[in-house]
């Protein structure tokens, strides 16, 4: 069994979710997607708000796709 990382990357995000790392700056700025934390420079995406943001996108049936953030 491997252990969840508490905290992830930008890249790791991005993996885990299949959306570019360009979407999750463009949902920053746009204060969409999952809340994240910045130390310095670095943005980190904690897990708990990550498996929070999810479980809401499922239940409402939320597309977040670029198309959807253009308003």
């Amino acid at each position: 069994m491997t252990e969840q990382k508490e905290y992830l990357t930008e890249k790791e995000l991005s993996a885990l979710i299949s959306v570019a790392s360009s979407t999750l700056r463009t949902w920053r700025a746009k204060k969409k997607g999952p809340e994240y934390v910045k130390l310095n420079y670095c943005v980190r995406y904690p897990r708990k708000n990550i498996d929070a943001w999810l479980e809401i996108c499922t239940q409402a049936g939320i597309d977040f796709s670029d198309k959807q953030l253009k308003a």
